[in-house]
């Protein structure tokens, strides 16, 4: 094992990390019709896959590429492992669109609507930022998002923008998660 590469990671806040990939899961899963309570293929939970990829990166440091921020890559690991599960059968699973339909007079907010609203909200916060604001691309960007457009293939679609520099703009859009999260943390409580 590479120890130069454990130092680096133990020298990072794993708290923040972690908390903010479960949000960057919980915006993939809504893809595959789940949530952050839902019960994944293969007996799999949000969590558990967000635990899987840190643990991953642990056991194999020399995985990382030191030229991509580590969040990037975590989210890609994320990302490619719900495909997998989403991929993989399991008839016990119920998906989302498999549900009956509650009668929505008595039930509370179901945890899909609920993260479809805070990540509504997120975009909100997102596009309101000043960081955004002002800025042609990150503008498109944001409000591409926001309209569901969510891989960069859609977002280049819906805003004209090239693929290379949509990632650019998303990379940028990303350092600005943590201060959107806390705001929406701060209107949660």
């Amino acid at each position: 094992m590479n120890e130069e590469a454990l130092e680096k990671l133990r020298q990072l806040d794993w708290k923040e990390i972690s908390a903010n990939l479960l949000l960057a899961a919980s915006t993939f899963a809504v893809r595959y019709g789940w949530h952050l309570q839902s019960a994944l293929p293969n007996g799999q939970s949000l969590r558990g896959v967000v635990q899987e990829t840190i643990s991953d990166i642990w056991e194999s440091p020399e995985r990382l590429n030191p030229d991509v921020p580590l969040p990037v890559q975590l989210a890609g690991i994320v990302r490619s492992k719900l495909y997998n599960l989403a991929k993989s059968p399991d008839d016990d699973v119920v998906r989302t669109g498999d549900l009956p339909v509650l009668d929505t007079a008595s039930a509370t907010k179901s945890p899909l609507e609920e993260t479809a609203r805070l990540f509504n909200r997120a975009m909100e916060l997102l596009a309101e930022s000043p960081r955004v604001k002002g800025n042609d691309d990150r503008e498109l960007v944001v409000m591409a998002m926001a309209e569901g457009a969510l891989a960069v293939r859609d977002i280049a679609e819906t805003t004209g923008l090239s693929e290379a520099r949509i990632y650019q703009v998303t990379r940028e859009i990303r350092a600005f998660y943590p201060t959107i999260g806390e705001q929406l943390r701060r209107e949660e409580c």
